[in-house]
């Protein structure tokens, strides 16, 4: 029965295979008349275009993301993991909307909630027009971003049409319409999408040619309306805008910016300090950076009046953030790329020296930087200035959680300088370079490689196959949290754990809380302890399971901090956390 039944199925597939073989010799003897016919140079030019076209085929990109425009990957030298799989960013992206509403940012309500409007400046460097048009698409989904600029620099060597986004939708409301400019390289116009009018001139101040393009940034914010400016490039999408947003409210009068995974190592590394009038950190400008209007304006005053003996305006990214004295509040995020490596787009003159890509020509970042760094040594000892507010230690919101709607917090910092540096400050010419600061660092932090694989996002990506790696041994007294963009009234809490906790029994412990202690923040720093016991039929030993009891009548509340009641014998690696049905 058996045999039978299997010669019946095999019969139909040795006919068509014997068609098919029967339909490939027609073929071979059709191409073999062609080949026949022609000469061998033919021969050989058909030859080449087949293996073209092979070739292609091969190299074609496998991803769908936003019409096989971004996807999740590096345009950098250095490699970041996908936070989430490629099938979700489609779907994630397109229907990713702010959680703040229009009615937030209407003038009677801004005096109630202080929320701050920002201005967008998207520096175009790519060639591709979908590029820009995809990241003003982007960035009209958020009601604090109420104008927007476009600065088609040389880079793109393209002008740039107000068609190119006609089928956007510029008005939000009635009474909410974002206005857009087009900042031209040469004729330096703008032109608004509701009228074909142009307005004013790039910069009343700066628009003389002998300024490097590196400026026109700066110059672009002072045109700004609003009192700060959220800075980008085309390459990529900020799919964290709320959540850094949220985090700026806390401190507008610091710069704000995203460092992709692969890079946040350096940036932790370019940190420097001496007493408390030095204290500057690195940040670039290219991922989504807010900066304070009014420091832009004095940044620029100063490239005015000592334009003939510094030449502040030539990187100015570089100088700018060294110039301000602060350290950026960073957080680690991930991003989505068009996959596009054109960050090595010389300037007209051909030199590496102008190259707009700061990381890849690290030499060029090591030069100018010290350069900076000297000459904000010689201003700090002409005038006082007060310490870094608030300082880095107090500095708790590491990464944006994937869905954009928290912000996860921890105290454990394996970047700590106090403690790997040994109170090494930064003096020239003690410090004879920026390889040398470096030095202090080796063998005391996880490598570039260790971080990409433990990194802070990893605890809130939504993936239970990727975990942050605390690196330290949690102390009593350590925390990690979440900080919410708005209230959440929740009531119970999940943690994910890559393996058990070494020291921890689960079967004698009575009370899951004398692990941890919990509280919940209704107002900023206003914290309330709460009661909490065991969910014992969803824990394991690898999944710690909370109820929140009682929190002092706090229904909703924005923030959440699980502090650890005893030191741990080893790091701690968090996969996921739950808060009710919210899972990041």
């Amino acid at each position: 029965m058996l045999e039978s039944s299997s010669t019946s199925t095999l019969l139909p597939l040795r006919l068509i295979s014997s068609m098919y073989n029967s339909h490939r010799g027609d073929i071979k003897i059709r191409l073999l008349r062609i080949c026949n016919i022609m000469s061998p140079r033919r021969r050989l030019l058909l030859f080449c275009i087949i293996f073209f076209i092979f070739i292609i085929g091969l190299l074609q990109p496998k991803y769908n993301a936003l019409d096989h425009f971004y996807s999740l990957m590096d345009f950098e030298s250095e490699i970041d993991i996908p936070s989430w799989s490629l099938q979700l960013q489609q779907e994630q992206e397109r229907n990713r909307h702010s959680l703040y509403t229009p009615s937030m940012f209407i003038t009677e309500n801004l005096e109630q909630n202080h929320y701050i409007p920002i201005t967008a400046i998207v520096d175009r460097v790519t060639k591709d027009e979908q590029a820009v048009y995809h990241s003003v698409q982007h960035l009209l989904k958020y009601p604090f971003i109420k104008e927007i600029y476009i600065n088609n620099n040389k880079f793109s060597r393209r002008p740039l049409s107000m068609e190119l986004f006609q089928d956007l939708n510029f008005n939000r409301t009635k009474h909410d319409h974002i206005q857009l400019y087009i900042i031209q390289p040469e004729s330096s116009s703008s032109s608004s999408p509701s009228s074909s009018s142009s307005s004013s001139s790039s910069s009343s101040i700066l628009s003389s040619k002998e300024y490097d393009i590196s400026m026109t940034r700066f110059t672009t914010c002072m045109k700004a309306t609003y009192s700060h400016c959220y800075f980008q490039d085309d390459l990529g999408l900020n799919l964290y805008m709320d959540t850094q947003y949220t985090n700026f409210l806390q401190t507008p009068h610091l710069i704000h910016a995203n460092a992709r995974p692969a890079t946040f190592i350096d940036h932790q590394k370019w940190r420097f300090k001496h007493g408390n009038e030095l204290h500057v950190g690195y940040a670039q400008f290219r991922y989504g950076t807010i900066v304070q209007k009014s420091l832009i304006e004095s940044f620029v005053s100063t490239v005015i009046t000592s334009y003939e003996e510094q030449h502040l305006d030539h990187h100015a990214d570089i100088n700018f953030i060294i110039w301000s004295n602060q350290y950026p509040w960073l957080l680690s995020n991930p991003l989505l790329t068009t996959g596009k490596n054109e960050f090595n787009i010389n300037n007209n003159n051909g030199d590496d020296d102008d190259s707009i890509d700061p990381i890849n020509n690290r030499k060029y970042v090591y030069r100018y930087m010290y350069e900076a760094l000297q000459g904000l040594e010689q201003r700090l000892s002409e005038q006082s200035h007060e310490a870094a507010n608030p300082p880095l230690k107090d500095r708790h919101a590491r990464a944006s959680c994937a869905n954009d709607h928290c912000l996860f917090t921890t105290n454990i910092n394996p970047f700590d300088q106090e403690v790997i540096q040994n109170q090494r400050e930064f003096i020239t010419p003690n410090v004879t370079s920026i390889q040398d600061w470096e030095t202090s660092f080796t063998g005391k932090i996880p490598s570039t490689e260790m971080w990409q694989r433990g990194a802070y996002h990893y605890a809130v990506d939504n993936n239970p196959y990727t975990c942050w790696n605390s690196f330290l041994h949690p102390r009593k007294g350590d925390y990690v949290g979440l900080n919410m963009v708005g209230t959440i009234p929740a009531k119970r809490v999940l943690v994910h754990l890559q393996r058990p906790i070494m020291d921890y029994n689960y079967e004698e412990e009575k009370e899951q809380g004398a692990f941890f202690k919990i509280s919940v923040s209704e107002k900023k720093d206003q914290w309330i302890d709460c009661r909490v016991e065991r969910i014992r039929d969803m824990e394991t030993s690898k999944r710690i399971a909370l109820r929140l009891q009682d929190c002092s009548n706090i229904k909703a509340w924005n923030a959440i901090k699980l502090e650890f009641k005893k030191d741990l014998l080893e790091p701690i690696q968090i996969c996921g956390i739950h808060i009710d049905n919210m899972i990041v």
